[in-house]
């Protein structure tokens, strides 16, 4: 979960737990290096994120490092060779793909 202390953050963190996954809480202020590097090191599988936080957006930065996540079905991420992210999980107002 790359977020701060959302309310979603809780629900998610639930979610997680009774789903017996394994979950991993990010710094919400990771800027972009940061972020490739926990990704890599952690071989995140899926991330769970506000669309921006404070000043950060972080759908934008996943896209960045992410190149066909904007062509993505349902969050599901296809041909992602860099990492090992498969699912982008983002809490917004807007629809976004």
């Amino acid at each position: 979960i790359w977020a701060p202390n959302y309310e979603f953050w809780y629900v998610s963190m639930m979610a997680l737990a009774r789903a017996g996954l394994v979950c991993v809480a990010m710094n919400p202020a990771y800027q972009l290096p940061e972020l490739d590097f926990c990704l890599k090191k952690v071989e995140v599988k899926a991330i769970i994120a506000p669309e921006t936080f404070r000043k950060q957006k972080h759908y934008e930065m996943l896209a960045e490092l992410i190149p066909n996540l904007k062509n993505s079905t349902n969050g599901r991420v296809e041909g992602n060779n860099k990492n090992s992210l498969r699912n982008v999980i983002i809490y917004s107002d807007k629809k976004l793909p």
